[in-house]
C-alpha cells in the first residue's frame, strides 16, 4: 500500500508501463508525491497555493484539480 514504492511498481507492471511513463496525481505529499518522485514518475500535487512547500519541492507541478485540467487541455502532458 501507499507509500511503499513496491505498490507503485506493482501497478505499473499490471498495466504494462514503466513508472517514468506515468503520472501520479495526489493530495498527500508523503503518501503520493514523494514515493512517486523516487520512481521518476511525473507528479502533480493537488494543494492550494497557500500550502507550504516541503523541502525540497519535487512535484512536477502543483495546484488545484482545475489547474490540472487546464494543464492537460493546454498540451502540458505532451511536453513532459
Amino acid at each position: 500500500t501507499k507509500p511503499n514504492r513496491a505498490y507503485y511498481r506493482e501497478i505499473c507492471a499490471t498495466i504494462g508501463v514503466d513508472p517514468w511513463e506515468t503520472m501520479m496525481v495526489g493530495d498527500s505529499w508523503e503518501n503520493d508525491i514523494d514515493p512517486a518522485d523516487k520512481l521518476h514518475m511525473t507528479t502533480f500535487w493537488v494543494a492550494p497555493d497557500s500550502a507550504p512547500n516541503p523541502a525540497p519541492l519535487k512535484a512536477t507541478s502543483r495546484g488545484t484539480l482545475a489547474k490540472l485540467y487546464e494543464c492537460c487541455q493546454s498540451g502540458w502532458l505532451s511536453s513532459l
